[in-house]
């Protein structure tokens, strides 16, 4: 799907390997927490089409075994019956077929659940691990307090002093990833001064679902004196019949919340470390952040999380951010949010909060929109050239205009702009 220019300015991806070059630490930075972000969008939908599936199958296998069951009870209550012994035989069996067939769908339902579970914090895994990488190679001075020694049979067979390097980087990582996720969070905080303790909500549910992965990698799910401790460390509520043997399981409202902190707190730590490391590229994190992130989130209504990523923009501290225009971006996009979950006295809020007055048309465009004045957001839309600052394919789907496109309004400007009838086009699959 080609890329959509709109009222954000639009990030040219980040990605050089196409011209031959390798990218940057930071462009490399910006791809591997898009592509973490990717993968776990991936795993949500997955998790949603498998369990679906599975349910279905579970709930069609029961109904054919209650309608023979119930017809075997009503052969036996007939005194005569036409039925031979040798059919009804094969009738049970077929209901002793279908019976272990459905607890085996039980069972692959369990498994699926909590496996996606664990992919998510794998995923988490895997990510951290590309992230200390780069900070690692970037900062070699990063290393200087560690405590880790190589051995003659590791250095060898190295070439340079970099593949020396590289295997201090490697057994660092390694000794991070072998500590408890708090503290590898904690451990990022003190390098890079990220406030994620201070700034992340959800922290103490972070460790609930990082130990909850342990329980079910570990020991099946079988919650332990280990799991019990954390949860009162960190205040965790937990409910009353959730005790040492039992087995906890994942559901569709759990996964879904440990998806959301997944993907929350890997946003923080792939934008907050390439802020920190790389203060002369904001620029692209922010078009990251907005055109890669934030609104492809909008556009397939994840209001909720698309909310939660420009949240987080706006609480970017402004040195962090590239400019004022980047801010205001950012104000309009979380507005957008705001509307779409009902939320119109804090959208206005936000806007209100903002000072306007310089902002340029598509800024002023934006306002009238949100907050509804659609005769002024006619004039303004009217005046603008159909491709710069936003292009007819932004005016067809972005969810700014969602409702604007709706109304006679919008219709009238856009035949003023390009001189056509506006006729909504159905999109091509990718």
């Amino acid at each position: 799907m080609p890329k959509k220019k709109r009222i954000v300015k639009e990030s040219k991806k980040v990605d050089k390997t196409s011209k031959g070059k390798s990218p940057s630490m930071a462009d490399r930075l910006i791809l591997i927490t898009q592509a973490f972000l990717q993968d776990l969008l991936c795993a949500r939908e997955m998790f949603s089409v498998v369990v679906q599936m599975l349910e279905k199958l579970d709930d069609d296998r029961t109904k054919k075994i209650d309608k023979i069951i119930e017809h075997l009870k009503t052969i036996n209550k007939k005194k005569k019956s036409n039925i031979k012994l040798q059919d009804k035989q094969k009738i049970i069996s077929n209901v002793r077929y279908l019976a272990s067939n459905l607890n085996k769908l039980h069972r692959a339902n369990l498994m699926f659940r909590c496996n996606s579970l664990v992919l998510l914090v794998s995923k988490y895994d895997e990510f951290l691990s590309d992230i200390l990488k780069i900070l690692f190679k970037t900062y070699p001075e990063q290393l200087k307090n560690s405590d880790k020694s190589i051995s003659y049979e590791d250095i060898a067979d190295v070439n340079d002093m970099s593949d020396i390097l590289d295997k201090f980087i490697s057994k660092e990582i390694d000794k991070i990833i072998h500590s408890s996720h708090e503290q590898q969070l904690e451990f990022l905080d003190k390098r890079l001064k990220l406030g994620l303790k201070d700034s992340f909500s959800s922290w103490n549910d972070f460790v609930e679902i990082t130990e909850r992965r342990n329980l079910i990698v570990h020991c099946g799910g079988e919650v332990n004196c280990q799991y019990l401790k954390s949860c009162k460390t960190h205040g965790i509520k937990i409910a009353k019949k959730i005790k040492e043997g039992i087995c906890l399981s994942v559901d569709n409202q759990y996964f879904e919340k440990a998806y959301k902190i997944i993907y929350e707190i890997g946003l923080r730590i792939g934008q907050g470390v390439h802020r920190q490391l790389f203060k002369s590229c904001v620029k692209d994190a922010d078009c990251s952040l907005t055109s890669m992130i934030g609104v492809p989130l909008e556009d397939d209504k994840q209001w909720e999380l698309a909310k939660v990523v420009f949240d987080f923009a706006l609480a970017i501290p402004k040195n962090l951010v590239s400019d004022d225009e980047m801010h205001k971006i950012y104000v309009i996009n979380a507005c957008i949010c705001l509307k779409a979950l009902g939320q119109k006295k804090r959208m206005n809020t936000l806007l209100d909060a903002v000072d306007w007055s310089s902002a340029s048309s598509k800024f002023v465009l934006a306002i009238n929109v949100l907050k509804e004045k659609y005769e002024e957001a006619e004039k303004v839309m009217s005046t603008m050239n159909g491709k710069d600052p936003i292009n007819e394919e932004s005016f067809r789907s972005w969810p700014l205009f969602r409702e604007f496109r709706e109304t006679e309004y919008f219709v009238t400007a856009f035949k003023k702009i390009y001189k056509r009838d506006y006729e909504p086009i159905i999109p091509e699959s990718n």
